[in-house]
């Protein structure tokens, strides 16, 4: 092992260079690298469900005939035509943010 071949290694993408000795130490460096590429797995297969709920919940909302908006913490995050059209906005950029209680009458309440 020489250190100027170790930083060789590094530069070329290798993650890292452990000795076959003492054992115990290549076991748990294994060990730790095994876990830590699932956890990089796992985290890239969450992205890429989160990525297809989030494209689906679009289609639905954008597809809808009826008046849909998602929130998130009570503001609004997204909303199609006929929500638009139902509290007389005319493009979605005038919403997004805005706090549903802003956008609800008081004599509305009841209706939702």
């Amino acid at each position: 092992y020489q250190p100027q071949q170790y930083q060789a290694y590094i530069q070329k993408g290798i993650y890292d260079v452990v000795p076959l000795e003492p054992l115990d130490y290549f076991y748990i460096t294994l060990i730790r690298t095994l876990s830590y590429s699932h956890l990089l797995q796992t985290e890239q297969r969450l992205t890429n469900e989160l990525e297809t709920i989030h494209s689906h919940t679009q289609t639905l909302v954008n597809n809808s005939h009826k008046a849909v908006a998602l929130f998130q913490e009570g503001m609004h995050v997204k909303a199609n035509t006929e929500y638009l059209n139902l509290f007389g906005f005319k493009q979605e950029d005038e919403i997004i943010g805005l706090p549903i209680l802003d956008v609800l009458q008081p004599n509305d309440l009841n209706v939702f």
